[in-house]
């Protein structure tokens, strides 16, 4: 369960980063393209660890 819980707070980070609530310092020095790219790759990673996440939880019941 703890593996599921630290999943849960990468994909809340992934999608944080996603949104824009965070943004760390480097990618204020990188141009928009690469800010974008990096955002969509973020928002692909937290959908793909909700849906590992949830696959999980509907295989074990």
């Amino acid at each position: 369960m703890g593996l599921m819980v630290a999943y849960l707070l990468l994909a809340v980070f992934f999608l944080a980063l996603a949104v824009g609530l965070y943004t760390p310092k480097k990618w204020r020095e990188l141009p928009e393209k690469h800010v974008k790219l990096l955002k969509f790759g973020c928002l692909f990673g937290s959908l793909l660890i909700f849906f590992s996440i949830v696959k999980n939880f509907v295989g074990k019941s």
